[in-house]
């Protein structure tokens, strides 16, 4: 007998909302393996979906784009498995279902997040269980905050100065101006040699980013747990930084004076073009992925290679430098933008980007081996964010102080 209308939209509800009981859960799983085809399912999610006003629907949320990404999602039959257990389900279909619960969690928290995930057929699963998170307090997510650090050694916390000038640094004008920006202005030609220069730092902690205009008038967006050395005016005939962590350049072309980024062995070379390059110590390769004009990439092992529009280098610990030409720029930038990005991401590549923002420990129980699609804003509390992968995968997590466990 087919499950009342009402019923089941009930259940997909609970199961968007990751309140599903276990027999709720169990209820949901029968009826969706015995259904010869997605149409019960689908038009409960349809009803579902235009119960939700235009005036319910914020703006940021594309709702007719999500919708028809859910709807035109491809779906195979069930698997036959004993009776009396919860039979398994095919990829697509499992998917599907966790497509449309994800769309319809976005709407209920207000259009906070938006979950991107492919449709397309991935290596099957042994069962869809949801994931039970035990959440006894949440994380705000991380925001504009940085030390900086003069040329004679004090230091100045960006995120609690007042805008305006904050110090004079030879002929140069440190200025924090508002939105998270970092400003050096300068007042004519600085006569000191390049040995007398001071160099400044920009350092951001875990759970903070800042941006700064370095003395040419070049852009820098700095990640959590980064920083970045730079002198206070760039005289003589080249221009160089230092980097730790992660950061986004827009550089000011110079063809007199070229401009030098120095990232742990590596360092790359640019006339005027945007780029990001990505060097935590606890990712395994460096990443410098061209956006726009060219850089040039060199490693300390005499590895060299020039990088066209849309190519990525990946610096290895051997040494080696590897480029992939077709860079997934979506990827790279969300970061920048205010977005998480997965896109077939492994669980501890993404909890590195957590705990970097959030400012969190991570505790694995067992090894996880799934990859995870979502796009995710950065700017809401962590439990959004895990909510979110639990839809994407079978995941318990639990969140305690700071300390994030992960277990399948």
């Amino acid at each position: 007998m087919p499950p009342r209308p009402e019923r089941l939209q009930y259940l997909i509800r609970q199961y968007a909302a990751n309140d599903c009981t276990r027999p709720e859960l169990v209820e949901l799983l029968e009826i969706v393996a015995s259904s010869k085809s997605d149409d019960t399912l689908r038009d409960a999610f349809e009803t579902i979906w235009h119960d939700i006003t235009d005036a319910e629907c914020p703006a940021s949320l594309d709702k007719e784009r999500i919708f028809h990404h859910v709807m035109t999602a491809e779906s195979t039959s069930v698997e036959q498995a004993p009776v009396g257990e919860v039979r398994r389900l095919n990829r697509p279909k499992e998917k599907w279902l966790r497509a449309a619960a994800a769309a319809v969690l976005a709407i209920s928290l207000g259009g906070s997040a938006y979950y991107y995930f492919r449709t397309t057929p991935a290596a099957p699963v042994k069962s869809l269980s949801l994931a039970h998170s035990r959440f006894k307090n949440d994380v705000l997510p991380g925001g504009n905050r940085a030390v900086l650090t003069l040329a004679n050694g004090s230091s100045i916390v960006l995120d609690s100065a007042r805008n305006g000038t904050l110090a004079r640094q030879g002929s140069t004008m440190v200025v924090k101006l508002d939105n998270g920006q970092l400003a050096y202005k300068g007042e004519g030609h600085d006569n000191r040699q390049a040995a007398d220069i001071g160099y400044n730092t920009v350092t951001t902690p875990r759970g903070g980013q800042y941006r700064v205009v370095l003395p040419d008038g070049s852009k820098v967006w700095l990640n959590a747990a980064s920083s970045l050395s730079f002198p206070t005016t760039f005289s003589g005939k080249e221009r160089k930084v230092i980097l730790t962590g992660e950061a986004y350049f827009e550089i000011q072309r110079d063809k007199d004076k070229p401009f030098s980024v120095t990232v742990n062995k590596m360092t790359v070379d640019v006339l005027g073009t945007r780029f990001n390059i990505m060097a935590y110590g606890d990712e395994a390769t460096v990443k410098t992925t061209l956006l726009d004009g060219a850089v040039k990439v060199l490693s300390s092992g005499k590895a060299a290679v020039t990088l066209a529009h849309g190519e990525q280098a990946e610096l290895g610990q051997d040494g080696e430098i590897k480029v992939r030409p077709n860079a997934d720029m979506d990827e790279t930038m969300a970061w920048k933008d205010g977005w998480f990005y997965f896109h077939n991401t492994d669980i501890k590549t993404v909890m590195r980007q957590l705990a970097r923002w959030y400012n969190i420990q991570i505790v694995y129980s067992k090894n996880i081996e799934q990859g995870f699609y979502a796009k995710i804003p950065r700017n809401t509390n962590l439990s959004t964010v895990l909510k979110a992968l639990t839809l994407t995968g079978s995941l318990h997590i639990d969140i305690e102080g700071s300390q994030v466990t992960v277990q399948p």
